[in-house]
């Protein structure tokens, strides 16, 4: 089951500039078989927030900025790493279903574009996003050593540079 709600404003202050604002809260929860009550689902995400903010410079060039947050994802702990001497693997022994969270994801992209127009109908835009300017190496999941007594997570990308372009006839 999921439930929650989201909102969302936006708003054009002057004909060459405009923003919004989106905030989500929500839960997603699911039942394993056989079972009556409710754990996390693995992809929840309780929050969400977006501010997004663009600028019509005039002659075709336009800038934008976007911040994004949203809280990690569930996973379930390790409590402690169990050893089988016999025959020589460790196992995890996992505490309650989806009870901590990959920690929270941030980022920060701009963009700046530039568009011709060569008709009514037709335009060519040329833009530049760089998405995580801040570089912060967001955590996407958690992985551990072969005995599980260090943890650690597998990061998202660094500062992202995308040059592209949109054809439109």
């Amino acid at each position: 089951r999921a439930y929650g709600t989201q909102v969302l404003l936006r708003h054009d202050l002057t004909d060459r500039f405009f923003g919004w604002i989106s905030y989500t809260i929500s839960r997603s929860e699911r039942t394993d078989g056989g079972s009556d009550s409710y754990r996390l689902f693995d992809s929840d995400q309780t929050h969400v927030f977006t501010a997004l903010a663009s600028y019509d410079l005039g002659l075709g060039f336009e800038v934008g900025a976007r911040f994004r947050y949203s809280t990690g994802f569930p996973r379930t702990p390790i409590l402690f790493p169990n050893y089988d001497a016999r025959l020589d693997p460790y196992s995890p022994v996992f505490g309650a279903h989806n009870s901590i969270r990959i920690p929270d994801f941030y980022s920060a992209d701009v963009r700046v574009a530039k568009r011709f127009k060569f008709s009514d109908s037709s335009e060519l835009e040329l833009y530049l996003d760089v998405q995580n300017v801040t570089d912060h190496r967001n955590p996407e999941e958690i992985v551990y050593n072969y005995n599980y007594s260090y943890k650690t997570y597998i990061t998202g990308l660094p500062i992202l540079p995308v040059i592209g372009g949109k054809l439109t006839w």
